[in-house]
């Protein structure tokens, strides 16, 4: 056995975050609240997003996927039905658990219920070609211009924004994006509500 491959073992703890590549079926998303800023300049972007999801039993860990992101915070509360903050559930611990591409979000017990999970976060537009990526197209005057897309099949969603990056996992979005104003426009497989 090769010696690191024995300390990976040695170290294992049987954690939640280790037993399964898999995210914990008891706990479902509903809705997104999702806003991402690209910076087409820097190739960078920003974000935020709250996740609306129900926990079915007693738990002390949330987990959810991201790949290549920098989550700056981190906030979960427990909601009533129409999505109103009732308590605050105190976090005691975050990391990333990369061998399996989680965020961590260890809690003090909470019961089962439903909470929403607010991230802010950051990334490259420039890891790759899936995920959330910077690419180019030649304008009506040959000119190369700079644009941002996605491709989320079949796990790359979570290089764009920290969630539950499973097919099993059915939910709905709103998304607010930030684009140029100099002859941009957004583009979306669901209708567009223009903002300020």
């Amino acid at each position: 056995m090769p010696e690191n491959e024995q300390k990976r073992l040695k170290t294992s703890t049987n954690e939640p975050w280790e037993d399964d590549f898999r995210l914990p079926s008891t706990v479902q998303p509903h809705h997104y609240d999702l806003y991402l800023y690209p910076d087409l300049t820097t190739q960078t972007f920003t974000g935020s997003v709250a996740i609306n999801v129900t926990s079915s039993e007693t738990r002390d860990v949330f987990l959810i996927h991201t790949k290549w992101l920098n989550i700056t915070n981190t906030k979960i509360s427990q909601v009533d039905e129409s999505g109103s903050e009732i308590q605050e559930v105190e976090i005691v611990d975050l990391f990333e658990f990369e061998p399996n591409e989680f965020w961590v979000i260890r809690t003090n017990s909470t019961e089962p219920g439903t909470y929403k999970i607010w991230m802010d976060f950051s990334g490259s537009l420039t890891t790759g070609i899936v995920g959330f990526y910077y690419s180019e197209y030649a304008d009506s005057s040959g000119n190369s211009r700079g644009l941002a897309t996605t491709k989320f099949e079949p796990t790359y969603a979570r290089r764009a924004f920290p969630c539950f990056d499973e097919p099993s996992f059915k939910s709905t979005y709103t998304i607010k994006i930030v684009r140029p104003s100099d002859g941009y426009i957004a583009l979306s497989n669901m209708p567009v509500e223009v903002g300020s």
